[in-house]
């Protein structure tokens, strides 16, 4: 009876934070590979995450708090989108980078059934540090919400 007593906390805190942290972080090609397709709609918040520059890694910071935040908001979560992190220094990323056409990081991308959505054969993206409400249109610019 004691085991199950200690295991409810860690049970409630689950269930918390699978209700609220909507933010997946990915940090293989091979897992981007085998979790993207799995989901309808993603944004993608592609960055490298600097150990050497402050000023980077403040900025870098903020960018994934205000993306953490999208992610939590209960109109992405009815629309069913998925907000996937991936810091391309954990893993190879280079060819995944190249075939989209993600020159600058940080950058977000949308992705519809695994596949970038493009518009004119480019990927549809929005580069650099932005501000929430940025974002915020590049999703409904393309989704319906």
């Amino acid at each position: 009876m004691k085991i199950i007593a200690k295991s409810i906390p860690f049970l409630f805190l689950l269930t918390i934070s699978g209700l609220y942290a909507r933010e997946i972080p990915i940090s293989s090609q091979q897992r981007f590979n085998e979790i993207i397709p799995q989901h309808g709609l993603v944004i993608a918040m592609f960055y490298k995450k600097h150990s050497y520059y402050r000023k980077k890694t403040v900025q870098i910071r903020e960018i994934k708090r205000i993306f953490r935040g999208l992610s939590r908001e209960q109109k992405y979560r009815d629309a069913g989108i998925a907000f996937f992190s991936v810091n391309v220094r954990q893993g190879d990323f280079s060819q995944l980078l190249s075939d989209w056409g993600i020159k600058r990081l940080p950058a977000f991308v949308l992705i519809e059934n695994g596949e970038p959505v493009t518009e004119n054969g480019k990927t549809v993206q929005v580069r650099g540090f932005v501000k929430e409400g940025r974002l915020e249109s590049f999703i409904s610019d393309y989704w319906e919400l």
